[in-house]
């Protein structure tokens, strides 16, 4: 294929149309797909050596799931999960549980304290006091944190 063909093609397949309908095997072009809209879905249909071929594209894989609030999670196509949430630091143990279960492992988390009227900044931190499991963590929180709020991601 020439430089010029392979330029015509891609503007072809950028033009790209989704019509209706099952499409008739000798109005394509040889190798070029074309999209439809079918019972089935969306197809993606390509001729080939005289041989219609199809594709019904599946959208589920494209979709994201996600719960949005002060506790909430979204998860992305890929697999990949972010989860967040704030808690009330009532001791200085909070065990924090995961708004759904991550179903391999939690990769990382983080916080960040807030403690209501202070201007001067927290001298003392919020951190990690064993290790994340799938579904929580347990932070030793510095007793004049009002809140924090922690992020965690992982699949």
């Amino acid at each position: 294929m020439t430089r010029q063909e392979r330029i015509a093609l891609h503007k072809k397949q950028e033009r790209l149309q989704v019509k209706s309908g099952v499409p008739i095997v000798s109005a394509l072009k040889e190798g070029v797909p074309v999209l439809r809209s079918t019972a089935e879905g969306v197809v993606e249909y390509v001729r080939y050596n005289g041989v219609l071929y199809k594709n019904v594209l599946d959208k589920s894989d494209a979709k994201l799931e996600a719960s949005f609030g002060d506790d909430g999670y979204l998860i992305m196509p890929n697999g990949f999960i972010l989860q967040w949430g704030q808690e009330t630091a009532t001791s200085t143990t909070e065990t924090v549980t995961f708004p759904i279960p991550f179903p391999h492992r939690c990769l990382n988390i983080t916080c960040t304290d807030y403690a209501s009227g202070d201007d001067t900044g927290i001298t003392s931190a919020t951190g990690i006091s064993t290790l994340p499991t799938t579904t929580t963590v347990i932070f030793s929180c510095y007793n004049a944190v009002d809140t924090f709020f922690w992020q965690a991601i992982g699949h």
